[in-house]
């Protein structure tokens, strides 16, 4: 650890077809409507909820929440947007370096900054066409 993490999957059906300005933050609830039953149950534990932020030309919803890796606490800064259907994540994962892991923001910052760099520079296809890969050059 540090540790970033890329997915992207199918969004589900209630979400947005591409994240905007004008439906970020409906959908920033809709997301912590989850959240807040998970931290309910005991499940997860989460530092910040849900909230929209802009990267670069693209807006994400952020949320930070605390995980075990290894039987030492992290804290996991999760960036998810939407674009044509399709929910990319990008998780940054740190070790909490404190005698507590709810003091987590000194180990979040000394890192956040990466897992924006990389999300705020995700490329996206135009609808209907791929992008190049390095396997295709």
């Amino acid at each position: 650890l540090p540790r970033i993490v890329m997915t992207a999957a199918d969004a589900p059906a209630d979400s947005p077809k591409t994240l905007n300005a004008a439906n970020a933050a409906p959908f920033a609830e809709q997301l912590n409507g989850g959240l807040r039953s998970s931290a309910k149950a005991g499940s997860r534990t989460i530092f910040e909820f849900n909230r929209p932020l802009q990267l670069g030309e693209t807006i994400f919803i952020r949320h930070v929440r605390q995980a075990l890796f290894n039987d030492a606490p992290c804290v996991i800064q999760s960036l998810q947007t939407v674009r044509e259907g399709r929910l990319y994540t990008v998780e940054l994962i740190a070790e909490i370096e404190a005698s507590r892991a709810e003091n987590y923001e000194a180990s979040l910052t000394k890192w956040r900054d990466f897992g924006y760099a990389v999300a705020g520079n995700l490329k996206f296809a135009p609808p209907g066409e791929r992008l190049e890969t390095l396997e295709t050059k």
